[in-house]
């Protein structure tokens, strides 16, 4: 496997952990940190797929597909990011 596969690997099993780990003991920093890790991974997941789209020699059917999945993720990353900014705002 490449490096970077193996580092996706062990951030899922890490968000894993943590959101099990958290639900079972009820601690909610842990809670946060898995909810920062799960989106971190989704994001990973969808600039991977769209970096092998744009890189592909060949278009295929499997390239096809993987740029429409990532251009169709890229909603819930902005959606993400603007519920950041607003939870920014209500704070202050």
């Amino acid at each position: 496997m490449e490096k970077r596969n193996w580092m996706i690997l062990y951030l899922a099993l890490a968000a894993f952990i943590m959101e099990w780990v958290s639900g079972i003991f009820d601690w909610d920093y842990i809670a946060v940190i898995s909810r920062f890790l799960n989106s971190l991974f989704f994001i990973i997941v969808i600039f991977s797929l769209i970096r092998e789209m744009a890189t592909a020699r060949v278009v295929t059917a499997r390239v096809i597909m993987s740029s429409v999945s990532g251009y169709l993720l890229f909603l819930p990353i902005k959606r993400i990011i603007i519920n950041i900014i607003d939870f920014q705002v209500i704070l202050t």
